[in-house]
């Protein structure tokens, strides 16, 4: 009996052991391919990590700090970029709700609460002050004013030039058509008379040979157009489109860019990017790395005017329609370095004939 017991041990044995073996080894091969995938995971971010050192070794190396990118990678490649990135350098941004904030529409996602949109001049002034932010969207000439007070500001791009539309029910073909027209804008002693008086030279007129009526919000002039219907709107986008889409017949009148251009007059610069000289100073690389990413949307917002304009509707700027139709008619500018401050001190210059107190009186000095 025990002999019978031995034997049936000793063949359940040999049977089970070639089984263990071979569930031992698939085990064995699992676990030495899982450890092979993770070292070369872990390679892999090595690499990374080597690469982006690399990258940003050669960006502090680079004699222009502020000089901006304007490859055009895959969109989502980039904005994939750009989003670790901003999650790395945490950097706030303060922009003013019209063209500016409908700019960062393609950076909205990766920004989420660091994008601040504020309502009005004065909060943008008071948050600089507070120095509650990285980087500032402001108007081109409230920057010369605050350098000129004395704010230790650093401009690092333009991004906006001309924004203002001239519409109207009946299309003209020159500039000399203005003369005896009531033209309504908002703007007094500010960019928009300026950029009026500019057009009206190039025809040899003034604010005398029309009827110039100041308004205190765009919202004034719909009203206007409706009693006289001769009567001609100057005013920014995206608000020349939102009125356009109210009043039957509302349309450009002319194109006041090409006006502009073939009369040779300054770029238009109505809006820069700034940083503070010490927050500049200490986050430099992720600064340049946020203007490189804002180049690139901004390029994506041209191609793609309709895919963002439902982002900028949920961004509380302006309907979907409306944002679809004026960033078309919105001028977006890319200037960095000499060539930004060549051309802010001829357009500064322009604004200085107009009210010198735009800028504080006098041409501002840049740091670099």
């Amino acid at each position: 009996m025990k002999n019978k017991n031995f034997k049936l041990i000793v063949s359940l044995f040999m049977l089970f052991v070639p089984i263990f073996l071979l569930v031992t080894s698939q085990y064995g091969c699992t676990k030495n391919e899982d450890k092979n995938v993770t070292e070369k995971n872990v390679e892999g971010e090595v690499n990374d990590t080597e690469t982006s050192k690399d990258e940003d070794n050669k960006d502090a190396k680079d004699d222009d700090k502020k000089s901006v990118s304007t490859d055009k990678d895959d969109e989502k490649d980039d904005n994939s970029k750009a989003g670790k990135s901003l999650e790395i350098g945490g950097l706030k941004v303060y922009t003013m709700k019209g063209p500016t904030a409908m700019s960062m529409a393609p950076m909205v996602n990766f920004l989420g609460t660091n994008l601040v949109i504020t309502g009005s001049i004065e909060e943008q002034i008071a948050a600089l002050k507070k120095d509650e932010g990285d980087i500032y969207l402001i108007p081109s000439n409230l920057f010369a004013k605050l350098k000129n007070s004395g704010m230790n500001l650093e401009v690092l791009y333009g991004n906006a030039g001309n924004v203002l539309n001239l519409v109207g029910k009946n299309e003209i073909k020159d500039i000399s058509e203005l003369k005896g027209k009531t033209i309504a804008l908002t703007g007094r002693g500010a960019v928009p008379e300026m950029i009026l008086n500019k057009l009206l030279e190039t025809a040899n007129l003034t604010q005398a040979d029309i009827n110039p009526v100041f308004l205190n919000e765009p919202t004034e002039a719909a009203p206007i157009i409706k009693k006289n219907a001769d009567a001609l709107l100057l005013l920014p986008e995206p608000f020349a489109t939102a009125i356009a889409g109210k009043v039957e017949g509302l349309k450009p009148v002319i194109d006041i860019n090409k006006v502009w251009k073939d009369a040779e007059l300054p770029q238009v610069i109505t809006s820069v990017i700034v940083a503070k000289a010490n927050v500049y100073k200490e986050k430099s690389q992720d600064i340049i790395k946020f203007l490189n990413f804002y180049t690139k949307g901004i390029d994506s917002l041209r191609q793609a005017p309709a895919a963002y304009s439902k982002v900028i509707e949920s961004m509380g700027i302006v309907p979907q329609k409306v944002a679809e139709n004026s960033l078309p008619k919105i001028e977006f500018v890319n200037l960095t370095g000499k060539a930004l401050h060549d051309e802010l001190d001829k357009f500064f210059s322009a604004l200085m004939d107009t009210n010198p107190e735009l800028i504080g009186g006098k041409l501002p000095q840049y740091e670099n």
